[in-house]
């Protein structure tokens, strides 16, 4: 009886060990590696428009490129008067070596860098729409993530951050000097408290590079936008790094 017992015993805990190694080998096994997105808009209007601001877009969009991990993809949009596709998009592959990763994608990141240069040739208008701008990449961040594995968004605005467009009817400009304290508070005042279009569970930041100095505020120039994004529906990190 004892020797049957103890081989019952061991059947139980072979099968038991059996199972739990399946168990772990196919847990292993259906793991996806989910990829992370980064968004770009870059400020391409005239009223912008001098070799510093040129410069300094190219310096700025090529330190984000040469940080950006694997499983990674990239689009780059640009700020002007109308609503426009995208500049560039990209895709930096799953090899974990930063030697690789940067000499697998610099030809990628040369090609990007002239089409911003190229969306710089192209600008026809100062008008800078930075608010629909942002609706059209949002757009188009959700339409990308209908076939892909996203597990993060970052996005990024490149601009001197002066509205100067049509918003919900009413014309802004925010190079006005001083601040157009006026119109910048009948944005918040008047948007649309159901219009959360920065109201997504992948975007974990959102950071502004003053690509240009201004002659308005600084202050309020920030403190409009960091209510705006709130405003809009983000709830996370908003930073304003004068460096990246």
């Amino acid at each position: 009886m004892e020797i049957i017992r103890f081989s019952l015993c061991a059947i139980a805990v072979s099968c038991f060990l059996i199972t739990g190694c399946a168990e772990v080998e196919q847990s292993q096994t259906s793991v996806v590696v989910q990829d992370k997105l980064e968004v770009y808009l870059c400020d391409l209007t005239t009223s912008t428009d001098s070799a510093v601001t040129k410069q300094n877009m190219k310096k700025n969009i090529t330190k984000l490129l040469r940080k950006l991990g694997p499983n990674t993809h990239y689009f780059v949009y640009p700020i002007g008067e109308t609503v426009q596709s995208s500049l560039f998009t990209g895709y930096t592959g799953n090899d974990t070596d930063n030697a690789t990763l940067y000499k697998a994608n610099v030809q990628n990141y040369t090609r990007c860098i002239k089409a911003v240069e190229n969306g710089f040739a192209g600008a026809q208008s100062k008008n800078t729409c930075i608010i629909d701008a942002l609706q059209a990449a949002m757009d188009q961040v959700k339409y990308f993530k209908k076939d892909k594995q996203i597990d993060s968004v970052r996005l990024v605005v490149i601009s001197d951050m002066m509205e100067a467009c049509p918003v919900r009817g009413r014309w802004v400009n925010f190079e006005k000097v001083p601040f157009d304290s006026v119109g910048a508070s009948w944005i918040l005042e008047k948007w649309p408290e159901d219009h959360l279009f920065l109201k997504d569970n992948q975007l974990q930041e959102i950071t502004v590079l003053y690509n240009t100095s201004t002659a308005v505020s600084q202050r309020e120039l920030k403190q409009f936008w960091y209510e705006f994004f709130r405003k809009a529906g983000f709830t996370k990190e908003i930073y304003f790094p004068t460096d990246i």
